[in-house]
């Protein structure tokens, strides 16, 4: 059984957070390249879900400073300085010196000795967050399990610590880069209610993912970059229209930034399968209440849709795990 781990940002945490659950997987059944059911065992259609909950800022993990950056109170024991004091002439100035002498000898003596404390304090709170990414790391391999493939996803917040880079360091399992597999597509599909569709992009698995939907259909729009089309498209849209009899109303864009200059006018609610990587694709155009799968997981897209309340509803992997 495969496995993804998927780490989330809570700041009220005071230590890492594991929840584990057996999640199913959508089968839709299509004619083309995805299995149907009959196909497809009961294990081949579950997957284990890890959610892993991090505290981490810049360098803190879960409040603990685990970088090079130097503490406050060791770098003000580094920068204390005594200051010099004027000192008088004869006997009494040789008697005065001689005190401010042994004043400063005695303030290097417990200077150094603050430092050192200090510097062994650091060194018992790295040990102590080293042990706890080690137990942590070894918790959530054991309940991954040997079966099967395991692979993290990681919400964007998180991946821009230097904490994250230490605990990386110490977890050993590769980034989740399936995405436009079909039976990751397929989780998302069903979110589709609308029977009017616009598919951005494409991926190898295109062709069944539209089938898949093609009982569902009313209308249907395919916009696809210049560079992504090929004959063989033509070939697909015209059996498609022959087995389904429904036309596919293809139209391709020119230049690598096509899809931020698409206008999308669409006045009734539609599904969005959008399998670019473009974030600034304008939505001014779409109706309330449309659909958008983010079939890459884009949080910046996530952040824009939401950011512009036009009412539209986003959905992609990462919100389906973040959920749980």
């Amino acid at each position: 059984m495969n496995t993804i781990v998927y780490f989330y940002q809570n700041r009220e945490l005071r230590e890492p957070e594991i929840d584990v659950r057996t999640e199913h997987r959508v089968n839709m059944g299509t004619r083309d390249g995805l299995r149907t059911g009959s196909e497809s065992g009961h294990k081949d259609r579950e997957y284990t879900l890890i959610r892993v909950g991090f505290n981490l800022e810049g360098e803190l993990w879960f409040g603990q400073c685990v970088g090079q950056t130097v503490p406050e109170e060791t770098q003000a024991i580094l920068e204390t300085e005594e200051p010099d004091m004027p000192c008088k002439k004869g006997i009494f100035g040789l008697l005065q010196r001689i005190r401010q002498e042994r004043r400063e000898m005695r303030c290097r003596v417990e200077r150094q000795l603050r430092l050192e404390q200090a510097l062994a304090a650091r060194e018992e709170r790295l040990e102590r967050i080293e042990k706890q990414m080690r137990r942590a790391a070894e918790g959530i391999l054991k309940r991954a399990g040997t079966e099967g493939e395991c692979s993290y996803v990681c919400e964007d917040t998180l991946m821009k610590c230097a904490a994250w880079q230490e605990w990386m360091s110490r977890f050993h399992v590769k980034e989740f880069d399936g995405y436009l597999q079909d039976a990751w597509i397929e989780q998302l599909l069903p979110l589709a209610v609308h029977p009017r569709f616009v598919v951005l992009g494409s991926c190898e698995g295109i062709r069944a993912v539209i089938e898949g939907c093609a009982h569902r259909m009313k209308a249907v729009r395919w916009i696809l970059k210049e560079q992504d089309y090929t004959p063989e498209l033509t070939d697909f849209v015209e059996e498609f229209c022959e087995e389904y009899g429904l036309a596919i109303a293809l139209q391709t864009v020119p230049g690598r930034a096509a899809f931020r200059k698409l206008r999308l006018d669409c006045t009734e609610p539609v599904n969005i399968l959008d399998f670019t990587e473009e974030t600034a694709i304008p939505i001014s155009g779409i109706a309330e209440g449309s659909v958008w799968l983010d079939m890459v997981s884009s949080e910046e897209k996530k952040r824009r849709i939401a950011w512009r309340g036009t009412g539209i509803r986003y959905f992609s992997l990462k919100e389906k795990w973040k959920r749980g």
